[in-house]
């Protein structure tokens, strides 16, 4: 797990990420969110709302702690009880990515489990689950967080999916891989 020593380097790793989901199209318009654990029990990071992920700057990224108090920068993102709730009871995870991609959002719309047919796609990702989603925000954050415990990439269904990791990598590359084997299986289909 990388803890951050500074919120600033945390934030300059947040705004490269924003920029990596942007390029590889897992992110659109002011779509997504992202956060990194700080060390020493300082917080998170996290994007504030309302932003692109793909053209992020260093004044986009809050300092918060885990009990929901800013301690840095303006209004967090609207998901920010989500990514504390993963935090505070995953405790191995250092980094949390959301992102509202085309080709998973559309696999999960009919689907309730992604069990991937492509081996090297089954190995890193298992069975992806979905979690049912009727609000913009997630409001009922219980089974999310559950899902997430036994899982690290899981799908909301109607909203995005969702990665925690030991680091923004991490999360990035089953963000990643999720989308692909999302396209493989859809392509198969039609």
């Amino acid at each position: 797990m990388t803890d951050f020593d500074s919120f600033q380097s945390a934030s300059d790793e947040i705004v490269r990420f924003g920029k990596y989901l942007w390029d590889k199209n897992l992110t659109v318009g002011s779509s997504g969110n992202m956060s990194v654990k700080l060390g020493g029990g300082s917080g998170i990071a996290i994007t504030a709302t309302e932003t692109s992920l793909g053209f992020l700057t260093s004044k986009d990224i809050v300092h918060m702690d885990l009990q929901g108090r800013v301690i840095q920068g303006g209004k967090p993102s609207s998901e920010n009880t989500l990514h504390r709730a993963v935090y505070q009871k995953i405790l191995e995870g250092g980094a949390v990515i959301h992102v509202h991609s085309v080709f998973a959002n559309a696999f999960f719309l009919k689907h309730g489990v992604l069990r991937p047919r492509i081996l090297e796609s089954r190995h890193v990702l298992g069975d992806v689950p979905v979690v049912d989603q009727k609000t913009l925000t997630v409001e009922d954050i219980g089974p999310v967080v559950d899902a997430l415990a036994g899982h690290k990439v899981i799908h909301l269904r109607n909203h995005g999916s969702l990665a925690r990791g030991k680091d923004l990598m991490e999360c990035f590359m089953l963000l990643q891989a999720l989308e692909y084997a999302a396209q493989v299986e859809l392509l198969a289909q039609s």
